[in-house]
């Protein structure tokens, strides 16, 4: 998505949300039931499911919250 929508991260704090659903639409629901989850993700973002990712953005947004 980065490559494709640049500047998408910002987009949900002005609301819009309709470019990011119609980027998933492409390429990530239209491929759904082709691919296992694994293997969809590494076709489309370069790497398997990993935890850090979600992992930074709660220890980001509960730091901010709770000051740790």
């Amino acid at each position: 998505m980065d490559k494709d929508l640049p500047g998408w991260k910002e987009l949900p704090e002005r609301g819009e949300f309709a470019p990011i659903l119609d980027w998933m639409r492409r390429h990530i629901h239209s491929q759904g039931r082709k691919y296992p989850p694994e293997q969809l993700l590494k076709r489309e973002i370069g790497e398997g499911i990993r935890a850090e990712p979600f992992l930074d953005y709660i220890k980001g947004k509960y730091s901010r919250i709770y000051g740790f």
